[in-house]
């Protein structure tokens, strides 16, 4: 039997029976005020937003009526959420079945869909205009809208039916009070599991398919038709509107994707250097410090390199390679931590094929101080090997870009990058080592579960951090791999100087630099995914050790104690 929890289990879990909110948990009133504060926002904003919206200068064209249809939605929803919470707050089991669990939790997972695809449809429409231009049909695009949204509404109704007819109130044994809660369940009915989950993955991927071929048809016509109108002060191969179009385009790639994998990286490199600092199990293990200190570089990697191409090719900041120093530092610090994060999920990987070895001498090699000494030899092998950096990298202006480039002076050296250092240090040793050690380590894995000797808790652990180092490693192979690849491509050979092939190849190093860089990004979102545990571990961590000992109210220390 499939069940899909709903809003009343997931809250009303945490909740004590009969007792005033300020009784409740310190969770359940962090919950009612965000929720309170979420939905007075939400309503006042889209009340806003209908009184715009509906105005006839607005709502003549697709667009306007797209975005009245959708304000309308959203205040419906909101209303229907707080409605739906102050139910499960309040306790009372009044038209439980009828009208929360059939009426309110079958709106809820619906509305959300038509405002998906809504959105969606409002992003069609602003590309078709652009696409368009002034033969672009206002009435009849506004009609198309309203046979489009009808025919939306109906579509969407009909592939939800089956919610409210297979939902249940199901009563939760694990409590004494007898709480029932509101479930979608698939008895007997496998196809219409499996029909569910198919409308879930169109669902969340029809809207996303639709505003990311949307916008990018956008930006490349928007991009044409501003050059187009556009006077040019001066003849150069950039002056052409194909050439400026395809580099817009790369620009907006650099800041609307860039920025959020900065951002997204960040922040989870600084969660995982928490969780690992505050759990002993990982500050003692060998491989937890080879991932505390990847974790760190990523997060300079990300500030020292990505951020700053972000504000010189996607901002278009120029200036920042003025000045020789701030260029060969940012460049000696970029190549400095890609070579510690690439030795770091290497060595984790040879550390967790020598922790699960049956050998006991391999075993051994697998500790916390060995792992600290490694760490220090390794960075400072590559801080001395990365030296030249500092002498053959200097800011030189470049006429074709107009502006001052950061690049390397001296031929020879070069002549190393090109063919050793990118190619081979890079991308095929670590590759190398990854595949080799990926595969020993998947091998010791399957054979763990069998060894009696090894300590329950231990192997837990051990299984743990396996599976996220291994996965880990394998994603990064995939993340690495096209920049490398088209890095050496681009270096190695002679293009055409035709200025719109070398635009289609910025346009695609742009790309692959961004997939790039994620490496940097994910390794805290695969841990929370590939381990369930590390998902505990992180729930206990930042509520139970931080948030809960942050909001204990501070006792009277002195108070005396009675006399017996």
């Amino acid at each position: 039997m499939h069940y899909i929890i709903s809003l009343d289990a997931l809250l009303a879990s945490q909740m004590l029976v009969n007792e005033p909110l300020s009784s409740q948990p310190i969770i359940i009133n962090i919950m009612v005020s965000i929720v309170v504060i979420i939905s007075i926002v939400a309503v006042v904003g889209n009340t806003l937003s209908i009184s715009v919206f509906i105005q006839s200068a607005i709502n003549q064209v697709a667009s306007g009526f797209y975005l009245l249809i959708t304000a309308i939605i959203a205040e419906i929803t909101m209303i229907i959420f707080a409605a739906r919470f102050a139910y499960v707050l309040s306790g009372t089991r009044m038209f439980a079945y009828v009208g929360n669990c059939l009426l309110l939790e079958s709106l809820l997972s619906l509305l959300p869909k038509i405002f998906d695809w809504l959105t969606a449809c409002v992003a069609m429409d602003r590309a078709v205009t652009v696409v368009h231009g002034i033969s672009y049909n206002k009435t009849k695009n506004r009609r198309i809208a309203r046979y489009l949204t009808v025919i939306l509404f109906l579509i969407l109704i009909m592939g939800s039916i089956h919610e409210p007819l297979n939902r249940q109130m199901i009563e939760d044994p694990r409590q004494s009070e007898g709480q029932v809660w509101c479930m979608l369940t698939f008895s007997s009915h496998r196809w219409l599991e499996r029909y569910a989950s198919v409308l879930n993955i169109i669902h969340l991927l029809g809207p996303f398919t639709v505003n990311f071929v949307s916008t990018i048809s956008f930006l490349t016509h928007q991009a044409r038709r501003k050059i187009r109108k556009s006077s040019v002060s001066f003849q150069s191969p950039m002056s052409s509107p194909i050439v400026s179009s395809i580099n817009y385009i790369s620009s907006q790639i650099y800041v609307y994707a860039g920025l959020p994998i900065v951002i997204i990286g960040v922040l989870g490199g600084i969660l995982n250097i928490i969780i690992f600092l505050s759990l002993r199990i990982f500050r003692e293990n060998s491989c937890g410090v080879y991932l505390i200190i990847m974790s760190l570089v990523n997060i300079i990697q990300l500030l020292s390199g990505f951020l700053y191409l972000i504000l010189v090719k996607g901002l278009l900041i120029n200036g920042i390679n003025v000045n020789v120093g701030s260029c060969t530092i940012r460049v000696y610090t970029v190549q400095i931590c890609a070579l510690i994060s690439m030795s770091c999920i290497c060595m984790a990987l040879i550390d967790q094929y020598m922790a699960t070895s049956k050998y006991i001498r391999l075993q051994q090699w697998s500790h916390r101080k060995i792992a600290y000494r490694l760490c220090a030899i390794i960075s400072l092998f590559w801080i001395v090997y990365c030296s030249p950096h500092l002498i053959y990298y200097n800011a030189v202006f470049s006429p074709a870009t107009n502006s001052t480039i950061c690049t390397i002076t001296n031929s020879n050296y070069q002549s190393y990058v090109n063919h050793f250092y990118t190619p081979i240090l890079l991308d095929a040793f670590p590759l190398l080592f990854i595949i080799i050690f990926g595969l020993l380590l998947y091998r010791n894995m399957k054979q763990i579960s069998y060894r009696t000797v090894v300590p329950l808790v231990r192997r837990q652990h051990e299984i743990q951090i396996t599976s996220m180092v291994l996965i880990q490693a394998l994603i990064s192979v995939l993340l690495i791999s096209p920049f490398f690849i088209l890095t050496t491509l681009t270096s190695n050979i002679q293009f055409s100087i035709d200025p719109i092939i070398n635009a289609h190849i910025q346009l695609v190093l742009g790309i692959t630099i961004c997939i790039y860089y994620s490496y940097y990004t994910v390794p805290f979102y695969i841990y929370i995914c590939v381990s369930k545990r590390y998902r505990q571990q992180f729930f206990h961590v930042i509520y139970t050790m931080y948030f809960q000992r942050w909001c204990k109210p501070i006792n009277d220390i002195n108070q005396v104690a009675p006399e017996p």
